[in-house]
């Protein structure tokens, strides 16, 4: 599972540094169970560099941001902009979703490795949310 963890600073604002923290959450019991037979209670994986520039990725806007609001560039969803904003102390990611701004709630990647090419290949996104009206919305998005 690939996680995209909006931060916030200790005053409540979006990190300015570090405003999005993208990176695996291994959930796999195998890979849980080694972990823990040596220590490890964290199941974070950083992304390595390909997943980061051919799947799993993203860039922050710094031009479109501001101090409570960043604009977000997925590899995988590039013509699709994420909005971070902090709503209640807790960062809100919002997205167009079957063409109505809404709540991220799951994204998910099918990527698929290639036989003769290192780099992975995204198949297709779907984008799972809920509208301003409360409706659960999704769609399913092609590179």
């Amino acid at each position: 599972m690939v996680v995209y963890e909006g931060m916030v600073d200790a005053s409540g604002k979006l990190d300015e540094k570090n405003p999005l923290d993208v990176y695996w959450l291994d959930i796999d019991p195998e890979y849980v169970e080694k972990a823990r037979k040596a220590g490890r209670t964290d199941d974070r994986v950083d992304l390595n560099v390909l997943e980061k520039k051919m799947a799993y990725g993203s860039y922050v806007d710094k031009d479109a941001s501001t101090p409570d609001k960043i604009v977000v560039k997925l590899v995988a969803l590039p013509k699709r902009l994420v909005t971070i904003t902090v709503v209640d102390g807790k960062p809100v990611s919002k997205l167009e979703i079957s063409g109505a701004q809404a709540i991220v709630k799951k994204i998910y990647v099918h990527a698929v490795d290639r036989r003769f090419n290192p780099l992975p290949k995204v198949e297709y996104v779907d984008v799972f949310g809920v509208d301003d009206a409360g409706n659960v919305v999704s769609e399913r998005l092609t590179p």
